[in-house]
């Protein structure tokens, strides 16, 4: 796909710019993993972590019905 494919359809486009917003903020949470003596502050950041993974599937999904759509 050509980067005019790319600007002209408004989908991609979107899920260009959250999979940037994902990638931002796996980042952000990869940076502020807690020490392991911190028990309760790991518990979270661990639960926050599968929920970045579970947005990522859903980019993952998302990605795949628009290239399918544009097949």
């Amino acid at each position: 796909m050509a980067e005019k494919d790319l600007v002209a359809d408004p989908a991609l486009l979107r899920l260009l710019a959250e999979d940037a917003c994902w990638q931002a903020a796996v980042l952000s949470w990869w940076l502020r993993k807690p020490d392991l003596w911190q028990a309760r502050a790991r518990h979270a950041w661990r639960r926050e972590g599968r929920q970045l993974w579970v947005e990522r599937r859903a980019l993952w999904a998302a990605a795949d019905e628009i290239v399918g759509a544009a097949d």
